[in-house]
C-alpha cells in the first residue's frame, strides 16, 4: 500500500439538512509525464467532498449527488520513471460522461466511509425522498449537480 494512502488524515463531516460536506480529504490524481508518457500519481490535501440528496419540485424529484472538490495536486519534483525535472506532470483528462469531475481523482482515507454515513443518516431522516432518488438511479436518470447554496 502506498504510504500516502495509508497515512491519509481523518476527515470531518458537516451536515446541513440533506447536504453534507466532508472536509480534509486527501485526493489522488492521475497524470502523465510530458517526456516518457508513463502514468504517475500526484496528491492533494484538504479537499472537500460534497454529498447529499437534491430535492426539487416539492419533493417529487429527488436525486443523489457526489461532487469532489480537490485542491491543486503537488507532483514530485522529478518523474519517478525517467527522472526528468521541471514541469513534467500533467493531469489526465476524464472523458467519461458518467463522471462528474473533469480529471481522474480518487478520495482516500475514511472519505468513503463518511459518504456511506451520510447516506445512512439521510435514509433515516428522509426515507421517501431517498427511495425516489434510488428509483431514479435504477432507471438511469441523470444525477443533479450539488446545489450552490446547501
Amino acid at each position: 500500500m502506498n504510504p500516502k494512502v495509508a497515512t491519509a488524515p481523518r476527515t470531518t463531516l458537516t451536515f446541513h439538512n440533506t447536504h453534507a460536506i466532508i472536509s480534509g480529504v486527501r485526493y489522488q490524481h492521475l497524470g502523465r509525464c510530458r517526456y516518457c508518457r508513463k502514468s504517475s500519481h500526484a496528491w492533494s490535501e484538504d479537499g472537500t467532498l460534497r454529498v447529499g440528496l437534491h430535492i426539487r419540485n416539492g419533493g417529487s424529484t429527488c436525486r443523489w449527488y457526489v461532487e469532489p472538490h480537490p485542491t491543486t495536486p503537488t507532483p514530485a519534483p522529478t518523474c519517478p520513471h525517467c527522472n526528468m525535472a521541471g514541469p513534467w506532470w500533467y493531469p489526465v483528462t476524464n472523458t467519461c460522461p458518467l463522471r462528474n469531475h473533469p480529471y481522474y481523482v480518487s478520495a482516500l482515507g475514511d472519505a468513503h466511509q463518511r459518504e456511506q454515513e451520510v447516506y445512512s443518516l439521510l435514509r433515516i431522516a428522509n426515507h421517501d425522498a431517498c427511495e425516489r432518488a434510488d428509483r431514479a438511479d435504477q432507471l438511469g436518470h441523470k444525477r443533479f449537480p450539488a446545489p450552490k447554496n446547501p
